[in-house]
Parts: C-alpha cells; sequence; structure tokens
C-alpha cells in the first residue's frame, strides 16, 4: 500500500480538508493526491473491487488517483470548481476500475478492420450509462420502504414531539393520509380496465393519482380542527421523500465529464480495451 491513513482522521474530515484546500494556490499536492488516492482505496475495498488482491486495490488507488487529480487540476486551470471530492469518486470509482482492468487487455479497432467506431461509442457509452444507473429502482424503494422514518424526522419538528398521544395519531393519521393518496379506489375505472387486460397510458395512472392527493386528510382519533396540521405534515413528507429520492437518482447519474473520459480512453490512439485472460473480479 502506497500511502496509509492516520487513524485519528475520518476520511469525510479528510475529503472536506481536501475540498477546502485543492483549490488555494499554496496547496500541497503530495498531501492532496495522497488523500484522494486513500479515499478510492477505501471505497474499492468497501466494494470488495478485487476480493482479497492487496496489490490490485493499491495499483487501482494509483490510476485512479493520477487519473482524477490531472482532470482535477485541468477543471482548476479553466476556473472550473469541484465542489466534492468523495461525491466525485464515487460517481467515477466503478468505470476507473473498468479502465484499470483494461490497460492490460488491449486490441486495435479501426474501421480497416470492419469496425463502426461511432456505433462502438455510442454502445459503449450508453452500456456506461445503464450500467452505472442499476440498483437506482431497487435504491428508491428502499427509500421509501423508510417513509416511517421520514414521518418521525418531520414530527420531531412539530410542537408535539414530545406528546407522545397526540404524536402518536398524527403518525397514523400521516401513514393513512399518504396510502390514501397513492391508492386509487376499487370502483376505478382504470383499474378495472387493466384487469381486463386493456392497455391504459401510464400517464392516466399518474394523472388519476394526482387526483387522489387532493382528498382531505385522514384523521386516526383526532379532532377535525387538526386536519390542516395533517396536511401540513404529509406536503413536508412528500417534499423530503421527493428530495431524497433525486439525491438517490444524481448519484445514479454518471457525469458527463467521467463518460467522456471513460470514452476517451477506449478509443486513444485508436485502441478499444477489451478482456483477455484475467478476470479481476
Amino acid at each position: 500500500m502506497l500511502y496509509t491513513k492516520n487513524d485519528d482522521k475520518r476520511y469525510t474530515m479528510m475529503c472536506k480538508e481536501f475540498d477546502e484546500e485543492f483549490p488555494r494556490p499554496d496547496r500541497n499536492d503530495t498531501k492532496l493526491y495522497k488523500t484522494m488516492y486513500l479515499v478510492f482505496y477505501m471505497l474499492a475495498c468497501k466494494e470488495n473491487f478485487f476480493n482479497n488482491n492487496f496489490r490490485y486495490y493499491d495499483e487501482y488507488a494509483q490510476f485512479a488517483a493520477t487519473t482524477i487529480y490531472t482532470r482535477f487540476l485541468k477543471k482548476l486551470s479553466k476556473g472550473e470548481k469541484v465542489k466534492s471530492l468523495l461525491n466525485y469518486a464515487k460517481a467515477s470509482m466503478r468505470f476507473l476500475k473498468t479502465m484499470y482492468q483494461n490497460e492490460n487487455f488491449e486490441t486495435v479497432i479501426s474501421p480497416e478492420h470492419g469496425v463502426d467506431t461511432d456505433k462502438l461509442s455510442t454502445n459503449i457509452h450508453d452500456a456506461i450509462v445503464s450500467d452505472y444507473s442499476s440498483g437506482l429502482a431497487e435504491d428508491i424503494q428502499r427509500e421509501l420502504a423508510s417513509i416511517d422514518n421520514v414521518i418521525n424526522d418531520v414530527l420531531d419538528d412539530t410542537n408535539y414531539s414530545h406528546d407522545k398521544l397526540i404524536r402518536h395519531r398524527l403518525y397514523i393519521s400521516c401513514m393513512l393520509t399518504l396510502l390514501d393518496s397513492i391508492t386509487l379506489p376499487r370502483d376505478s375505472y382504470l383499474l378495472k380496465s387493466r384487469a381486463k387486460g386493456k392497455n391504459v397510458n401510464d400517464n392516466v395512472f399518474v394523472e388519476a393519482l394526482a387526483k387522489e392527493r387532493d382528498n382531505q386528510p385522514i384523521l386516526w382519533n383526532l379532532d377535525s380542527t387538526m386536519s390542516s396540521t395533517v396536511k401540513i405534515i404529509v406536503n413536508r413528507v412528500r417534499k423530503d421523500l421527493s428530495s431524497a429520492i433525486n439525491d438517490i437518482s444524481k448519484d445514479h447519474t454518471l457525469p458527463d465529464d467521467v463518460v467522456d473520459l471513460i470514452l476517451s480512453n477506449a478509443f486513444s490512439e485508436g485502441k478499444l480495451c477489451v478482456e483477455k485472460d484475467e478476470d479481476y473480479d
């Protein structure tokens, strides 16, 4: 392992220091490169990129740090800001792994060999984006499954946070209201149509569900005067869930410059990397 981390410093703190120090003209490039190396090494270990072959982790971290640190310097020279090392590393680590692996497995590809490089480039681009977005649905489902935590977090910010009885009733009322807003009535024409095998446009379903949100809040053992309170809490829960899902979507979207970096590496000097004998996975 090229570098080792100080036990008294967390990775989040190291990344924060990197973000603050990198734009400075008096930055310590050796220190910052070391930080980037350690971050990529840590992320690779966390994802178990190369099982127990630690030589590959070291080589990968050096390759990733060299590639991205150079990229950051170029961005800095153009006046572009790098907001978060950790986010950038998370977004690029899997494809830097592919780049690192493919450094050892190259073959020449050109139009003379009967290969449509433009089409191939497009296909690789689509494959990169598609592969990185894998798991998006599962992550969103997990976020939706944690709706009880979201409701409780919102209730913590209300005047009823320490009133166990009213808080519990608000919780149940919010949960019932949210479930009602995403459930169509049993006698719904849309549900009957789908039950009969008829094709129904998904947009029609979305519009129908949007109308369900206009329903009055469901109050569980609460006075009618609490209706507006439940409505406010439910809207806050929806907002927080929406924000969390948007963040998840962004995490599954590879930055364009990283995709370009991968493609440029794949086609640099007319070479496309292909796997041969060894499989690091």
